[in-house]
């Protein structure tokens, strides 16, 4: 996403915006790619029909997008169970992630 101040520069994130500007956006589309499945590893905590629980590895990314289409978890799902949720469209399944320093208690 890219964000324009009033005199059409281009505004960070951070910035603070002054009494009568106006800050526009351009939110790109959403990126519709079929995810190819890919035998990756990854060990699964928990499952039954509704539900997987598993213990995501270090430095793998959850979806494709900008610049990461394959070697995703998703793949990884897809691989391991044929298919996933639809709820969110072609733009890529809802997972729910949870992060924790400490070993998981489950």
């Amino acid at each position: 996403m890219r964000t324009f101040a009033s005199d059409g520069t281009i505004c960070k994130s951070a910035r603070k915006v002054r009494p009568g500007e106006i800050i526009t956006a351009e939110i790109p589309a959403p990126v519709w790619s079929d995810v190819v499945p890919e035998d990756l590893p990854f060990d699964i905590l928990y499952e039954d029909k509704y539900l997987a629980v598993i213990n995501k590895p270090a430095g793998i990314v959850v979806h494709p997008g900008a610049g990461r289409l394959t070697g995703t978890l998703v793949a990884a799902l897809l691989h391991r169970f044929g298919s996933l949720s639809q709820i969110g469209g072609r733009c890529g399944p809802e997972l729910c992630t949870a992060s924790t320093k400490a070993p998981p208690v489950l």
